[in-house]
């Protein structure tokens, strides 16, 4: 089924209190993942988060799955930054590698 052990995870949630920024978040988030996907790494996403509202926050995430953790990281490094260059606020975006929940 191609989850760890036998490869890395990674949980990447877009998360804001309005749903139309959310929305807007994980779609420029999707158009710096789409080049990636198939090339050593498969992104799953954006989809609604098992919780999609929590806290009064609206939740998508995508999973990033890569048999080589170095692409996994050299992947999650540009998210980030492609995310300070779109005016993404940092607490918009939660990465979690090697989730122990999906939730």
């Amino acid at each position: 089924m191609a989850y760890p052990p036998f490869l890395a995870l990674a949980n990447v949630i877009v998360r804001d209190s309005i749903l139309e920024r959310a929305i807007e978040y994980s779609r420029a988030l999707s158009e710096y993942f789409i080049p990636h996907d198939g090339k050593g790494l498969r992104v799953l996403g954006p989809a609604a988060a098992p919780l999609a509202r929590l806290k009064k926050e609206h939740r998508f995430q995508f999973l990033v799955k890569s048999p080589k953790r170095s692409l996994m990281t050299k992947l999650l490094s540009g998210a980030i930054a492609y995310c300070e260059e779109k005016k993404i606020p940092a607490t918009a975006v939660l990465v979690d590698v090697d989730p122990l929940s999906l939730m």
